[in-house]
Formats: C-alpha cells, structure tokens, sequence
C-alpha cells in the first residue's frame, strides 16, 4: 500500500481530524494504490466518500477495474445459468474495515427466525438467524460495494449497471439450520454474491457454499476463503453451510442482491430508513409497560413455588404468575424487533465469564419507571425485608442449542446483591432443557443445589453469589432461549456505580479500538494468532514463506483490554478519576450526573466511530 493510502486510513481510525469533517465530507472518487494484489483497489488520501441523498442524483459511475482476471472457478447450470468465485479482490484492511463498520453499530443486529407464539406468517427464507440490515445507497457509495458492483458486471458481461437492492451482513455460527433458498425468479435479471469476511478459517471449519442444479444436485461449493466472492444469478439454488460444531465463533458473511432497477435500490433504501425511525419510537415510548399503573400489595407468598438454599445459606426462590402475560407478551416482541444485541464470541481468556454470545440491553432509567420494576421491588422486599434495592444491569439473554455457557458468578463475595431472572419462552416442554442450574461452588468437584425449569413467565430470584449457568436448549428446540434479566445492588448509590464500571468497560474498549485502527494498514505486520487446535496438536507449523493472518481492530483491542489495567486514553483517565472523587463524597446525584456523562460519551463515540468508518469504506 502506497504511504498517502496508509496515512489516510491510520488517520481516520485514530481519531484525526486531518482530512475529516464532521458534518460534510468532500466529494471523492475511487483509485488505485499500488500492493501485493496488484489489481487490487483502496481509497486515496486525496479521496474520500460523499454519502449522498437517496434519490436520482446518486453518482452512477461505475468503477474502472478489469476485474476478470479475479475469477477463479465458472460454473454453468444446465440451462445456462452461471456462477463466478472471485478471489482477492479487496485488499484485507479494506475487509477489516468493513467488518469492523458492520460491528461496530449497536441495535443493527436482529434475530431473523420466525417465533410462531409471537404470530404471524413465516417468510421463506434461507433460515440464517442473525441479519444486519444494511443501507443499500451507503453501501453502493463505498469501495466494497463498488468493487462487488464491478464484479457482477463482469460476471454477466455487461456495461449495464446492478444496483445493490438488499445488503445483509449475515452470522451463521454451528448448530444453525440453514435451509436451501432462491433469491428471485428466473423472470427477474439480478444476481446474487456472498463475500466471506472471517479473517482466518481452516479445512475442518466447514462453512461453504453449496449452489444446486434445477434436479437438486449440488453443482458448485465454495470454500470460505477471507475475502472470497461468490456470485451467481439469483434463481440459482443455495444453501449457506453452518460451521462445524467444533467452530466456536461466528462465520461473517456479506449477502448482497443486484438488480438493473435503480427505483429498486431507492425503495429498499426508504424502507429501511422507515424501519429505524418506527425502532426509534420504540424506543421513546419507554420500557414495556410504564404506560400503565403499577400493581399495588401484591401478595407476593402466594406466587411462591419453591424455595432452596445452598450449604452457605444463599437462598433461590421460585414464582409463578407475579406478572401479567400482556406485558411478558409485549416484552418479547420488542426484543425480537428491536433489541439493541450486544456480541462477543470470544470464547476465551475469561473462564469466569456466562460465555452468553447474544444480550440485548436495556435503559436502566427507562426500567426503573415500568410495572416489571415495580413488582420486582415488591417481590425482593418481601424476601429480604429492604426496599432500597436498585438494578446495575438490566438485559435479555437469548441462547441457542448449540451455544456454550459456563457456570458463573454475578458478584463478588462482599458484595450484597441479588439477581431477578423471568423466563420468556413459551410452550417450552421438558424435552427442550434450557433449565437454570445452581451449584455449591465454582470448582470442578461440585454438587447442584437445583434446577429451574424454564416456564414462561417463571421468575426466579437469588443471591448474586450463587454459581450458575443458564443451560442451552436441546437440539430439537431450534428456537431461542430468551431470560430477562435484572442484577440489582443494595442500594441506589451502588447500583449506578457499579452501572458506571459496567459501561466503563465498554467505553474503555471503544477508546482502546481508536488507537488500534492501523493493524488495518499494515502489511507487514508483526503481530500473529495462534494456530488452530489441530497443527498444534500435531506439531505441524506453516511452511516458510507462508505468514499467518495479523489481528483485526476487534482481536487487538480484546487483547489489550485483557493485558492491560488501564488504558492511557485521557477521556477515560478523566472519568475513571471524577468516579474517585464522587465515590470519596457519596454524593446519590453527582452519580446520577456521572453515569449520565458517561453514556452519552459512549454514544457519541459510537456514532464517531461509525462516521470514520463510513469515511474510510
């Protein structure tokens, strides 16, 4: 990569503002820098991307790349339909980036699959559960959208433009059920591609592509190599292959449909921006709920189940029914649609961890003014007699069959806190598992002190310090396990400082993902990854010559997070020591104030982040 290309993305990710406005970015046009891929395109310094208004006066250049040398592999259907893998048409950074782009942005991830109790019919579909809704327009402006642009043009062999109409970053992780799906109708002149964005993947991964014959033949499979694009005409049969069980992480795939309608492009584009506005007023009506009074004098001990205590007299008790069905109804169907998901399958490095890959969280302030609070705090006061109990941690988990949670903690020994548990699944059966397991102790010579069967609308509420795991449901339940969640302190003051060092966390790791962005830039760089399981158990190493893949802006950012105490960001120096000063004065509103500051710091820095990563693809 050129030294203008390099300084311009190491920039952008760093935070400069050298070349970077904030409310309006200079006009740019996509050019070559010279790399290892010598056909290979990237963004000149002198460059970047004007995101323009859905509407006729979108740029229609097409960008100027012969891109045939790229095709690996042709396929023919048997009444002539083609399929083309492209390998190396992007250079990895450019990959990274827009991994990391799709990311980055909180509440764009959705659970897809269709949950019968919820009502409604399902929609065919190629049964993938995790999509990422991206903007079509934005992304047809980008490099990676241009160059796949360019691709499906020299697929088909044309100077006619594909505008890019549906562009979905899909996850597929083992044990998904993805089925066999066809895009458009023959009638229709589109094509589809699937770009594989996993920086590092072996031959035991699975993973691959299957495209099938009209007599449902398998007629082509594509392996996922990093950055390969596939990319067929729409009316061929496919069927996106699930990681092999013993795959751990998530398989990143960017799904993308072309038609020669541009108005087509223009309507999907308006109807995803009228899909994040109705998400917005989700949002702003409040916490389900808190648009009808709150119960009062509940008779708590009537709803009791059952009540079991550990050898160190931590208690777990059982309700049935505290809570109407129209509110858990409603409850669902917002997580479902617009839960703001949280993602981590890392897998590694914390053992003491839930290992849960997929939370949605929740507003505190907005929880604390609904009916599910309300009746929570009657319910804790009835069992430890004190009514000062407030949440730290306010969250939906959802697990699937093949997930791998871990038997955790959610306090420290010294801490007095408790955990309020309500289970959201309905018709589950005792076949389909997904029970709450409670043991003794967290070591590996241990005992069970209960198990909760997940009804729905079960709340269980026990003692933080209480090793547990939530278990995942059986492989004949293929929908999702979803708990709500409430952790709550002994008092106000507590609760939102321990709110605080939670989303601290989180900001930390956004700050510490600024200062990363060049591993990106890099070609020759010196930090590796282990290898797989299998070479290191054989003793097998790479052969010379052959270098394994440096870490992504999320990989490097973990790893710092975790061998660092701190990081020397002055924003979070600044807060960690204004959260000294208001812990030394026990001050209940300078906390209130704090953690509002640091929340809105936190979105701010996510929606910079979003904008320089949008600058930079």
């Amino acid at each position: 990569m050129n030294e203008t290309c390099r300084e311009f993305s190491s920039n952008v990710l760093k935070g400069s503002k050298k070349g970077l406005k904030r409310d309006a970015l200079t006009e740019g046009k996509l050019s070559r820098c010279s790399s290892d891929h010598e056909d290979s395109v990237s963004w000149d310094v002198r460059d970047s991307i004007k995101f323009g208004v859905a509407d006729s006066s979108i740029s229609q250049d097409i960008l100027d790349v012969d891109l045939k040398p790229k095709i690996s592999f042709k396929y023919q259907t048997n009444d002539g339909r083609k399929i083309f893998v492209f390998d190396n048409i992007l250079e990895q950074k450019d990959l990274g980036i827009f991994s990391h782009y799709i990311n980055i942005d909180l509440g764009a991830w959705q659970f897809s699959l269709h949950e019968p109790y919820d009502g409604g019919l399902e929609k065919p579909s190629d049964n993938i559960p995790w999509i990422n809704e991206i903007d079509c327009v934005l992304f047809f402006q980008s490099l990676v959208g241009r160059t796949i642009q360019k691709a499906v043009m020299d697929a088909a062999q044309t100077k006619d433009a594909y505008y890019p109409y549906k562009v979905r970053a899909k996850l597929v992780r083992r044990g998904d059920l993805t089925k066999l799906y066809t895009d458009a109708n023959r009638t229709d002149d589109e094509y589809s591609t699937f770009m594989f964005l996993n920086q590092r993947w072996r031959k035991n991964d699975y993973g691959e592509l299957y495209l099938f014959d009209e007599d449902n033949e398998i007629l082509a499979g594509a392996v996922p190599k990093p950055g390969r694009l596939v990319v067929w005409q729409s009316s061929i049969p496919y069927l996106s292959r699930p990681p092999s069980i013993a795959f751990k992480k998530g398989q990143l795939i960017l799904h993308v449909q072309f038609t020669k309608s541009k108005q087509k492009m223009l309507a999907s584009h308006k109807e995803r921006t009228v899909s994040r506005t109705e998400r917005q007023k989700a949002y702003d009506r409040g916490f389900v709920g808190s648009d009808k009074p709150a119960p009062v004098g509940i008779d708590v001990g009537k709803h009791k189940v059952s009540e079991h205590l550990s050898m160190q007299g931590k208690r777990i008790l059982v309700f049935d029914d505290l809570f109407d069905k129209e509110d858990l109804d409603k409850l669902r169907v917002f997580i479902f649609k617009h839960g703001t998901y949280y993602y981590d399958d890392s897998d590694e490095g914390d053992s003491d961890s839930d290992n849960v890959q997929w939370i949605a969280g929740f507003e505190i302030n907005d929880y604390v003014k609904s009916r599910l609070w309300n009746i929570m705090q009657q319910t804790l006061k009835h069992i430890s007699g004190r009514d000062k109990w407030f949440p730290y941690d306010v969250s939906c988990n959802l697990i699937r069959s093949a997930d791998h949670t871990r038997i955790h903690q959610d306090c420290e020994p010294h801490e007095d806190e408790w955990t309020y548990l309500i289970y959201l699944t309905p018709n589950w059966t005792k076949n389909d598992y997904g029970e709450t397991a409670f043991y003794e102790t967290m070591t590996h010579d241990n005992e069970i002190i209960t198990e909760v069967r997940p009804k729905y609308g079960r709340a269980v509420v026990f003692q933080g310090i209480i090793p547990h795991s939530a278990r995942p449901p059986s492989t004949n339940q293929s929908h999702a396990r979803l708990t709500f969640v409430a952790k709550v302190s002994v008092n106000e003051f507590v609760g939102r400082r321990k709110a605080f060092i939670e989303e601290m966390r989180h900001f930390e790791g956004l700050a510490l993902s600024r200062g990363t962005g060049n591993q990106f830039e890099s070609e020759d760089d010196d930090d590796e990854i282990d290898d797989d399981d299998e070479e290191q158990e054989s003793g097998n190493k790479p052969p010379a010559g052959v270098t394994k893949e440096p870490q992504s802006v999320d990989e490097a950012w973990k790893e710092k997070l975790m061998n660092e105490e701190e990081t020397d960001d002055p924003e979070v120096q600044e807060l960690r020591r204004q959260l000294d000063d208001v812990t030394q004065s026990g001050n209940l509103e300078a906390m209130r104030n704090l953690h509002r500051e640091l929340h809105a710091r936190h979105v701010i820095g996510r929606q910079e982040t979003l904008r320089r990563l949008k600058n930079l693809i």
